[in-house]
């Protein structure tokens, strides 16, 4: 028997939570935890699959691993019902897995992401990943090239070109990711 055939719906949930929590942290976003416990007005506690970013733009996402079956419904409404007692606006939410949904989950208003989307995203990040890579390793070698170079020169002012280099690359950065996503 395989591994992922012995494995227990908890196994596939937590793994599936740690995928997206990579994920997340891969794409850039910051303070991502995971098994939050949140305790609404009424003192009951409710767990948050993975939890990103700072307040008070904080995101929520509840991750569903199913073998075959699609997400139902009252999964979604579910999630919906626990951000809703917690306050937090449903825009702020995410449901992602790595099966389907059943065509009534897309009515509710929560983001959905399903297992193809989930493979393009992770296809997504590993393209920034190697873009970033790549960008990097250019400019640590004009850097390399400039100490060489202008030995005396770059200790003086090698903070200041590097500070302006990051910058460059930021921006470039982001004019390749707003390409790679039109």
């Amino acid at each position: 028997m395989s591994k992922k055939q012995s494995s227990t719906p908890q196994q596939r949930g937590a793994a599936l939570e740690n995928r997206v929590a990579q994920l997340l942290m891969k794409s850039g976003e910051s303070n991502v935890k995971t098994n939050v416990m949140l305790r609404d007005a009424n003192n009951n506690i409710s767990e948050i699959d993975v939890v990103y970013g700072r307040w008070p733009f904080k995101k929520y996402v509840e991750c569903k691993s199913y073998r075959k079956k699609s997400v139902p419904l009252e999964d979604v409404a579910k999630f919906k019902e626990v951000l809703r007692l917690q306050n937090i606006n449903i825009s702020r939410g995410m449901l992602v897995t790595n099966s389907k949904f059943t065509p009534r989950c897309a009515s509710t208003g929560i983001r959905l992401i399903n297992g193809t989307q989930l493979k393009q995203w992770e296809a997504r990040v590993q393209r920034n990943f190697w873009m970033k890579r790549s960008i990097l390793t250019v400019t640590c070698t004009g850097l390399l090239a400039a100490t060489y170079i202008y030995p005396k020169e770059t200790k003086e002012i090698g903070l200041k070109v590097m500070k302006e280099c990051q910058q460059q690359c930021n921006q470039v950065y982001k004019w390749c990711i707003q390409q790679m996503e039109r």
